[in-house]
């Protein structure tokens, strides 16, 4: 289920216009639509906060032009209080095939190599998968129920919803079960006694 958002027309553009927005207490947001003009509206800075943090890419919008769902793209922060200066989506149609980066977690509860005293080490934080617009996920996951210390994750093994397909190429290593100093001394020790 994705949030929803009201979001008020834009009555201005330019540098002015952008900074009365902010000043008041909203966030510029603009939809890009494949076909037609983009849409530019403002938000509640309190809601733009929870957008950009929900961890979701996809949310609903309450504009003029009635209601929206969008991919979000970017959010733009100001370097130094972190405030959020703008927000790019995109706006989506069912059963339309698109490409989007998605998040990668691992499921690490049954991990050998980890129970073992490894470290995750993750190389790649996202990954670019093709799906229909209304299955994107929130995240794609990695089994590693039977990664042991030493073994690496390939894009290839992430597990997608139903329909969806990689495009990142299969090869790329995601993450990988790495040896402690603890273990690596460990393990050296050892070597040594047996000499």
């Amino acid at each position: 289920m994705t949030n929803t958002y009201n979001t008020e027309a834009r009555a201005g553009f330019g540098t002015t216009a952008t900074r009365k927005i902010r000043e008041a207490g909203n966030v510029p947001l603009t939809v890009s639509r494949s076909g037609a003009e983009s849409l530019h509206v403002q938000l509640i800075e309190k809601d733009a906060e929870v957008l950009a943090t929900s961890g979701s890419l996809l949310c609903g919008l309450n504009t003029t032009e009635g209601d929206v769902k969008v991919l979000v793209k970017e959010v733009v922060r100001h370097v130094l209080n972190d405030r959020i200066l703008h927000i790019d989506t995109v706006a989506l149609v069912d059963d339309k095939m698109i490409k989007v980066e998605i998040p990668v977690r691992a499921l690490t509860g049954n991990c050998p190599g980890i129970r073992a005293g490894g470290l995750l080490e993750q190389s790649v934080r996202k990954v670019k998968i093709k799906c229909k617009t209304q299955d994107i996920p929130d995240e794609v996951t990695v089994d590693l129920s039977d990664k042991n210390v030493g073994q690496t994750v390939y894009a290839a093994e992430c597990i997608l919803p139903e329909g969806a397909s990689m495009v990142t190429k299969p090869r790329v290593a995601i993450m990988s079960v790495i040896m402690t100093r603890g273990m690596r001394r460990d393990k050296n020790l050892s070597e040594d006694e047996e000499e």
